[in-house]
């Protein structure tokens, strides 16, 4: 019996298993083993779709956070283009430079979820009591909240889905697990009935076919 790697796929592992289970079926002396792997073989698959299922999800979550980040950078892009036009119009009143000390570049770079930090800070800056009367306080602590609150939202859902795919994950390889362990026990099970001719129980395992090395110098 060729024993399948513990980093065989999903479907390499069905493959055994079906064939296993479709020789087994053939004989009243091993149609209990049969039996005893079907539900594992099945395990597999199902435990594989949910993994399948879970990396998807965890994917839209991850397109969620990034989207708005991006809508988060357009917006403090809008704030910075609207405290400059305030400045314009009353140079005394150095906006941007409060809401934006260190450029905005500072304020657009970090990525996804770690935007949160720097919307933060510029929202706490046009917070402050001196802009209360601000048209640009008046306009943007809205849509600042508003943007803050789809970040968290979309990066918490993307730390759940991260968990359920590392938990799909693990259910996965236990039922990989758990179907390579019986196959191995009805190993033993097939030698100890064939006792006359233990290489019986080779036929009821699949042994995928290699092709052989062409000697040097062959086309």
């Amino acid at each position: 019996m060729k024993q399948i790697e513990s980093t065989a796929s999903a479907q390499a592992h069905r493959r055994a298993a079906r064939f296993h289970v479709r020789a087994c079926k053939r004989y009243p002396d091993t149609k209990p083993l049969a039996e005893a792997t079907t539900p594992l073989m099945k395990k597999v698959k199902e435990t594989d779709r949910e993994w399948d299922d879970a990396e998807e999800d965890e994917m839209d979550s991850l397109a969620d956070v990034l989207l708005a980040d991006n809508e988060t950078d357009d917006l403090l892009r809008d704030l910075h283009g609207a405290a400059e036009k305030a400045d314009r119009a009353d140079p005394k009143l150095a906006i941007t430079k409060a809401l934006f000390p260190d450029g905005l570049g500072e304020e657009v770079a970090p990525r996804g979820a770690k935007e949160a930090k720097p919307l933060a800070r510029v929202k706490g800056r046009l917070a402050e009591k001196k802009w209360e009367h601000s048209l640009v306080a008046k306009e943007f602590l809205p849509k600042l909240d508003a943007a803050s609150k789809t970040l968290d939202d979309a990066a918490k859902a993307h730390e759940s889905a991260k968990k359920a795919t590392d938990v799909a994950h693990a259910k996965a390889d236990a039922a990989k697990t758990a179907l390579r362990e019986q196959l191995t026990s009805d190993h033993g099970k097939l030698i100890d009935l064939y006792k006359a001719n233990p290489k019986r129980a080779e036929r009821f395992f699949y042994h995928p076919e290699t092709k052989a090395k062409k000697p040097p110098g062959t086309a």
